[in-house]
This record gives structure tokens, C-alpha cells and sequence, in this order.
């Protein structure tokens, strides 16, 4: 437990353990100017401010103080209950309530409204209609669940009925007396689309764009699978996917394309069979046709041997021994190899050989490669071993002096740096003492952590700096293991493990309350300073 004392000094406030006085202390002066109070009262200020404190008394259960202009009273709990209100009092405590009435339910903890009061037939997501001015009906036929509007019975409409282009809808039956006009899109998700009608039953294209049944992909709109198409200046056309069969040509005459029992003719043969630079297709026999672009045959044989141009002598592949093969890309297709600086290239068009010789003179080689590269005077001399996977070895005298490696550099040996060195990681230093002989030492880290290997006995630790004329001693400022303090001592040995402190050295803490026992860091002699007052605490045990 700590035991503070406050320090008395100018503009301080005496702090005694008693006062006694012989009359009332003035408000003024910090008092309230009587000597005593009426009971079970609470104290109020007079007119001036500095009057004597009077009281006004709360004897009876519920009552409060009111404020008035010509200062506060008392008002009985049955006062504040206005109409709709009830009061409720006991010792020390009152409760107004609420009454209920139609529509509002009053609960325990909570008021809420009771649309049942005044709302028959209720249910989720019917729609609410007025039975009158102050009731309401849930409709049964009329529902809306926040994405669709059910209507069970007839809609009658006097004008038209429209949408947006990307509304949807159903209905059990669309039917029209006359005709109608659907400006958007027309969804049909029944089985049948029916056209019932005492004539011919007849879809136009009034526009004089194509006419297009189509067949979509349950699940992907967006793709085709059948479609018919009416088209007044290409014809007729059926297409599945992108296979399409053309019933009459531009022109609408006798001439069309017929296909039946896998085979695709015209009657009068002047037609011809054309598809893109992507098509793909196979036929069992084709002859004595010209093929225009690409024909692509059944991988076992193409005779080409009456062509002058394709059957002509050419070299296809180029091997190289343990490279990959060049193939020529077409017959105009051409390889070239080009001669590099210390290679030289001949060739021989007699036996058709090219031949590639290293210059006798090599200065130019930049990058050399081999797994068992060694370079140096001789065997066990002065070498640099790249042998081993990943690391370089430098031998002195058949000695290794250094070693470089994914993990760093090893030296083996005293290492002399005779100008600036940066080291740009972490220098850790194994060995009994760091001898720095420096004119000046800057030390860019914020903090210095000492005596860091005694984690499991602490020791004394700090700084000790030459005073007096006795060599290897001086003044210490250091942290003193026993007291857990900082302290300071003289006449300290360079080489102490430990010091006898001869002072402490004095702490301040600033806190804008006063201390209590149990506050304090360092012991005996720290101190304390209440911001808010200003006051001075000395801690004395």
C-alpha cells in the first residue's frame, strides 16, 4: 500500500481531517448558509443566489418539483395525468399509463395498433379496399405479392391496357371480339397458340420485313434451334442451328436446292454448292468439280501427282539433332539461318549438307554453361568451382577462403574492409566484446534494448561514462535490479555486473485525480501532480 502526503505550497487548498465552525458558512464562501434542513427535502437557491439554501420537502408518494418563475413547488402526482392518462404512486416511485381504445392495444412494455379493430377478412398479401369511412376489407380475389397482381374474376377495362417493352404477365384466357394490337413482345406458355376464326387463319407481315417462326432452346432464349423464315427477296429458308436448306432462289423461279435421303441436288444441275472459309462438311465422292477455297480430305489419300505445281520435288521437314523439327508452313514457305559472331556457316549444294564451324579465334563469348566448370592456374592451385548446384567456391593455395551460396556469403578468415561499409541487413556479432573507437557514435534507432541475454536473472544495466582520473571508472546512470528504479552511483568499474545505487532518480506522474494507495510505480520519493488543482503528492511509503 502506498502512502502519499500532499505538499502545502502557494495558491494551495488546505486539506484538513476536520473543521468545526461556530455559525452557518455563508453560501459565498462555499456553505449554505443555515444550520439546518427540513427533512425528506431537496435544497433549493434563493433569489440572489447567495442567500441562505432553503429546501423544499417531498413527503408525499409520486409527487415531483416543478419549476415556476416564481421558482420551483411542489405538484401532486394526480396533477400531471391529463385525459387518456392514469397515475400511479408508492414510496419513491410513479408510473403514468395509457388506456387503451379501439385499434390501440396497451401492453406491459409496449403500445401497438390492432388493425383487426377495423379491418375485416385479413390476410397476407390481399389487398385492402373501404367498406365505408372508417372500415376496411381484405380482398380474397385481389392479392399483389410484391412482384405480380392476382386477380381472381373479370378486369374490365375502358381504355387500353399497356406495358412497358420488358413487362411480363400471364393470363388464364386472353380473348378479343375484334382486333387487337400488342405493341410489345406476345408470350405464349400454354401448349397451343389457338386462332380460332370461321375463315382462313392468316399471319402477315405488314411491314414488308421477313416473316420468322422460331423455335428457341428451353432455358437459353437466346439460341435457335428451328426456324422458318419468309423472305420476300431471298425466298423460303428452314434452318436448324447454323444448317440451312433453301426451298427457292432470289429470284422465286423453278430453280431450288432439294435434299432428301442424304443427298443434295438440283433438278436442272446448274447449281452449285458454296459455304464459308469456316464450313465444314463431308461428301462419300466428289467429281469433276472445281473446289474454290480450302477441301479438306478423309486423312487416308490425296492424289495430287497430275499437279505440275503441288507434285514438284520439296524439302517439308528440317531435323536438327536435338532440337525440334522445322516444318515448311506452305511451298513457298522459306528457312533461313543466319551466322553469329565466332560461328560460321557453309553450305553444299551438291549433297545438301550446311556445315557450322567455331571461329579459331574466340573474343566475343560472353556466357558460358557447364556443370562442371572449374576455373583457375591448375588442379589445387588458385580456382573458382562452379561445380556444385547453386554455389560458388573461391580456394587460395587448394584452401577455401569464401563461399557464396542461395543462403549468402561465408568467409573463412580475418575480413579487412579498408574504406565505407553499408550493411543493409542485420550485423549480428557472436564474440565477447564490440570495440568501437570512434570520435562520435549516431545511433539512428529509437531505442537501445541492454542486458538482453538475462531475461532468466536480471542484472544492473545502464551506462557508465569516464569521470575522476581513475581509468576504466566513471558515473553510472543505470536501472537498479533490486529496487526496480533507475538510479545513479559513482566510482562504477567499465567492467561491472553490479552497482550499489547512491540515489534514485526522482518520477513524475500527471493524472487529473489525486493518488490513492494503491497508485505509484517506482516507491518511496516519486511524485504526483493533480492537473485539475495543481496540487503536489509526494509518495513517503
Amino acid at each position: 500500500m502506498a502512502n502519499w502526503k500532499k505538499v502545502i505550497v502557494s495558491g494551495s487548498a488546505a486539506e484538513l481531517a476536520s473543521l468545526q465552525l461556530d455559525t452557518a458558512l455563508p453560501v459565498a464562501q462555499g456553505g449554505i448558509g443555515a444550520s439546518s434542513l427540513t427533512d425528506k427535502a431537496v435544497l433549493i437557491s434563493q433569489d440572489s443566489g447567495t442567500d441562505a439554501v432553503g429546501s423544499l420537502a417531498l413527503t408525499s408518494n409520486g409527487s415531483l418539483i416543478i419549476g415556476g418563475t416564481s421558482g420551483p413547488a411542489v405538484e401532486a402526482a394526480s396533477d400531471l395525468a391529463g385525459s387518456g392518462l392514469a397515475a400511479t404512486t408508492g414510496d419513491g416511485t410513479l408510473a403514468l399509463s395509457i388506456g387503451a381504445g379501439t385499434g390501440i392495444d396497451v401492453a406491459a412494455d409496449a403500445i401497438s395498433v390492432d388493425v383487426s379493430d377495423f379491418m375485416t377478412n385479413g390476410s397476407n398479401n390481399r389487398i385492402v379496399t373501404a367498406t365505408g369511412t372508417d372500415a376496411m376489407n381484405a380482398e380474397a380475389n385481389l392479392t399483389f405479392d410484391g412482384s405480380g397482381l392476382s386477380v381472381t374474376g373479370h378486369v374490365t377495362a375502358s381504355g387500353n391496357m399497356s406495358g412497358s417493352a420488358s413487362s411480363t404477365g400471364s393470363f388464364g384466357r386472353l380473348q378479343t371480339a375484334g382486333a387487337s394490337e400488342i405493341g410489345g413482345n406476345l408470350t405464349q406458355k400454354g401448349a397451343t397458340f389457338l386462332i380460332e376464326t370461321s375463315g382462313t387463319p392468316t399471319i402477315q407481315s405488314l411491314s414488308g420485313n421477313p416473316l420468322v417462326l422460331d423455335q428457341r432452346i428451353p432455358g437459353n432464349p437466346g439460341q435457335i434451334y428451328n426456324q422458318l423464315r419468309f423472305n420476300s427477296s431471298l425466298g423460303v429458308e428452314l434452318r436448324q442451328f447454323s444448317t440451312l436448306l433453301k426451298l427457292s432462289n432470289s429470284t422465286g423461279n423453278a430453280n431450288y436446292w432439294k435434299f432428301e435421303q442424304n443427298t443434295l441436288s438440283t433438278p436442272d444441275g446448274v447449281g452449285n454448292v458454296s459455304g464459308s472459309a469456316t464450313s465444314t462438311g463431308s461428301f462419300g465422292f466428289i467429281t469433276g468439280s472445281k473446289i474454290q477455297g480450302t477441301f479438306l480430305g478423309d486423312g487416308n489419300a490425296l492424289d495430287l501427282s497430275s499437279n505440275s505445281t503441288i507434285g514438284s520435288n520439296i524439302f517439308s521437314t528440317v531435323a536438327v539433332s536435338g532440337q525440334s523439327n522445322i516444318v515448311a508452313d506452305s511451298n513457298s514457305d522459306t528457312l533461313t539461318l543466319a551466322e553469329s559472331t565466332g560461328l560460321g556457316i557453309t553450305t553444299n549444294a551438291g549433297n545438301d549438307t550446311v556445315t557450322f564451324a567455331l571461329d579459331s579465334a574466340q573474343t566475343t563469348i560472353q556466357t558460358i554453361f557447364n556443370t562442371g566448370l572449374i576455373v583457375g592456374r591448375a588442379s589445387g592451385d588458385t580456382t573458382i568451382d562452379f561445380t556444385a548446384d547453386d554455389v560458388i567456391v573461391f580456394d587460395a593455395g587448394a584452401s577455401e577462403k569464401m563461399r557464396v551460396d542461395t543462403s549468402g556469403v561465408d568467409i573463412t578468415g580475418a575480413l579487412t574492409v579498408s574504406t565505407n561499409a553499408t550493411i543493409q541487413g542485420d550485423l549480428v556479432v557472436n564474440g565477447s566484446t564490440t570495440t568501437l573507437s570512434t570520435t562520435n557514435l549516431a545511433v539512428g534507432d529509437q531505442f537501445i534494448f541492454a542486458a538482453t541475454g538475462s531475461a532468466g536473472s536480471n542484472v544492473d544495466a545502464g551506462l557508465v561514462v569516464q569521470s575522476g582520473s581513475a581509468a576504466n571508472t566513471g558515473s553510472a546512470f543505470y536501472h537498479d535490479i533490486n529496487s526496480q528504479r533507475w538510479a545513479v552511483a559513482k566510482t562504477v568499474a567499465s567492467n561491472a555486473v553490479a552497482v550499489t545505487p547512491n540515489q534514485f532518480v526522482g518520477t513524475i506522474t500527471l493524472n487529473s485525480n489525486p493518488p490513492s494507495d494503491s497508485d505509484g510505480e517506482y516507491g518511496v520519493g516519486e511524485m504526483w501532480i493533480e492537473t485539475d488543482t495543481q496540487d503536489i503528492f509526494i509518495r513517503t511509503g
